[in-house]
């Protein structure tokens, strides 16, 4: 479950809002979908741009005590461009907090390879890896598209 975060915006008491009727909706939505790519009929891969990372609270439930636990997640967010079944393009954004996938993109973004808003990247899911501990973690093959900025 994730915990909503207040915010408060300090506007000028003269602040007017323009005509929101004549306003074009932005093509990106702001909310995200958690993408979980092991289950069935899940996108197995992202084509898009990293557009920037986020911490959620989720609730963890253990699977040998049932357990509830908050944990503190870093997820990054990714834009994506796909398409309908009639062929019209169409823009989601999905985020995601695997270790591997947030360790891999913080140090693309830390060493200039991937610019937030910028690069494009494909991002697929590879499958489950054994850890040392007996447990596994979801890995992905992290790509920059066309070699360019946008």
């Amino acid at each position: 479950m994730e915990t909503a975060q207040e915010y408060t915006v300090n506007a000028p008491s003269t602040f007017i809002l323009p005509d929101l009727d004549t306003l074009e909706d932005e093509k990106i939505p702001v909310s995200s979908t958690y993408w979980e790519p092991r289950k069935d009929g899940a996108l197995k891969e992202l084509r898009g741009v990293v557009i920037g990372s986020i911490k959620s609270v989720y609730d963890r439930i253990d699977p040998k005590t049932g357990e509830v636990t908050e944990i503190e997640l870093e997820c990054f967010e990714i834009a994506v461009q796909l398409k309908s079944k009639t062929g019209e393009i169409y823009y989601e954004v999905f985020r995601n907090g695997a270790v591997l996938l947030v360790a891999d993109l913080k140090s693309a973004i830390e060493s200039g390879r991937v610019v937030i808003n910028r690069t494009p990247i494909k991002v697929e899911y590879i499958g489950l890896k054994s850890t040392k501990n007996g447990n596994s973690m979801d890995k992905f093959r992290i790509t920059i598209l066309g070699g360019r900025q946008l």
